[in-house]
């Protein structure tokens, strides 16, 4: 009879053992590969003009790859071969200093509508779809505009994330609340381990 228990324990440890022993090898390869790997810290929150500091909640943020950058020069390309040559020399002040984000503003709108050919700009959506196709990372903001991005492999990114803002203006004798499209578009190099990122005021387009 002991001899059996014995024999039963012995199969047992042998079981447990190859239970365990993998769970062990992937648990320190899982921990390993964590190490491996950059996270972004992220805080996102405007200061308004009367003061008041609000968070940036439940808004999108996407970590871009080198993608997005080839992206936008190509779509700023683009803009300038379709627009008249009338009008390229006010759209080539603005691809002096960054052409990426002349081509964020002209999709948005921001750039005078008189400086370039509409036609020559992506409409609808779909010039922001395929920003987001270069995404690696995606996350969205809590109540508090804070979130986590992990396991980004170490390189040069772009965070990008949109925010509407509202003001009033008076027209006709009428007051009206207007919404105010902003993004984010910043550069960062990530690094194994965590680092934070705040997107506030200053880096906002």
């Amino acid at each position: 009879m002991h001899k059996r228990s014995l024999v039963a324990l012995t199969l047992l440890t042998i079981v447990l053992a190859a239970v365990l022993l993998p769970s062990t090898v992937s648990a320190q390869t899982d921990t390993t590969s964590k190490q491996a790997f950059g996270h972004i810290n992220l805080s996102a929150g405007l200061i308004y003009n009367n003061g008041d500091v609000k968070p940036a909640a439940r808004i999108g943020v996407a970590v871009l790859d080198g993608r997005a950058k080839a992206f936008l020069d190509s779509a700023w390309a683009n803009i300038l071969e379709k627009t008249p040559p009338k009008k390229q020399k006010h759209l080539k002040a603005f691809a002096d200093n960054d052409p990426m984000r002349s081509a964020l503003n002209v999709f948005y709108g921001m750039l005078d509508e008189s400086s370039y050919d509409k036609t020559s700009a992506e409409t609808s959506d779909r010039w922001r779809v395929r920003l987001l196709r270069t995404s690696i990372r995606w996350g969205t903001t809590g109540f508090d505009g804070k979130v986590v991005l992990d396991s980004i492999p170490p390189g040069s990114y772009f965070v990008f994330a949109e925010i509407t803002t509202t003001h009033t203006s008076a027209f006709a004798g009428r007051v009206m609340t207007l919404d105010d499209p902003h993004f984010w578009f910043v550069p960062i190099t990530v690094v194994v381990g965590a680092q934070e990122l705040v997107l506030d005021n200053d880096s906002l387009w």
